[in-house]
């Protein structure tokens, strides 16, 4: 108990909060995201810079800033069109940004505007829904509305992996620590976990009827959690035999973020589905035994 409890109180210290209808009174969580009326925000890891997306427009902000340090139009791309920018992705170093539009993906330098990668009409996704940086940067996610997602090499501009199993679709994904697996959930009720490498299929982790909203990998890529629409939270852990084994939360919160610490042994699960800080609820569970 003291344990959650220290490590609860320094969250709460150490960590701002997140912001839902200002860009200047709160910083959120580590890389938070939240999506306000018809715009897109994405904060960096340190919660120095904020993105915007709006229309055709990206904004870019410092830290209590009011007013943007550099605007990214991709109006300027002739092959936009009339399509808006959805989405924006800051990559971990705060360095890059990741943008999706229609069935397009763009990464731009921040400092330059200069484009870094894209990909061309059709080559991706019938429809795009969002992208996913990896750790260390070197590599991102594409998700689609076609059930298929893409492991891409940002500086190579090439794919990388095809992962295609799902029957319908992609909500989220993530990395592992080590940028060698990826978690996909979907809206058929799996969540699956790909070789980023090859695309292989690894496993399959089966949830029932319902949607699989969000995953994460623990530090050590020995666990991985993931939370349902019905806001049900589970860890699971594979055995040295192969077998998935799942521990269900004693959960509070409805759709949750989640968050290992990094020794692995705890779980955060953070509900901002509130839109004022103070109601954030957190809890700790122990990986383990779920308490």
């Amino acid at each position: 108990m003291y344990k959650k409890l220290l490590l609860f109180t320094s969250l709460l210290v150490c960590t701002p909060l997140l912001a839902t209808r200002t860009l200047r009174h709160y910083v959120p969580y580590a890389g938070g995201h939240v999506i306000n009326g018809n715009s897109d925000l994405e904060w960096s890891r340190d919660g120095r810079i904020c993105a915007q997306a709006a229309s055709t427009k990206i904004h870019l902000y410092r830290r209590s800033a009011q007013t943007p340090f550099q605007i990214i139009d991709i109006s300027d791309d002739d092959e936009a069109g009339f399509y808006q920018v959805f989405r924006c992705r800051l990559s971990s170093q705060g360095t890059k940004l990741a943008s999706c539009w229609h069935d397009r993906l763009y990464v731009h330098d921040i400092a330059t505007r200069e484009v870094l990668f894209h990909n061309f009409h059709g080559s991706t996704h019938k429809g795009l829904r969002d992208a996913v940086w990896s750790p260390g940067d070197a590599r991102l996610l594409s998700i689609g509305y076609d059930g298929r997602a893409i492991v891409w090499d940002v500086e190579a501009e090439r794919k990388i992996a095809v992962l295609e199993g799902h029957i319908s679709t992609i909500l989220s994904g993530a990395f592992s620590f080590n940028d060698t697996l990826v978690a996909t959930a979907s809206c058929d009720g799996t969540l699956r976990i790909w070789d980023a490498t090859t695309g292989r299929g690894v496993s399959v982790l089966d949830h029932g009827d319902t949607w699989v909203i969000s995953a994460c990998f623990s530090h050590d890529g020995t666990k991985i959690a993931s939370v349902t629409r019905d806001g049900t939270v589970r860890i699971w852990q594979q055995s040295y035999s192969g077998t998935w084994h799942v521990t269900v939360l004693n959960c509070v919160s409805q759709n949750p973020d989640l968050l290992f610490s990094t020794d692995d042994t705890l779980l955060m699960t953070i509900d901002k589905s509130t839109t004022t800080p103070r109601n954030e609820v957190v809890q700790s569970h122990e990986t383990t035994t779920g308490q």
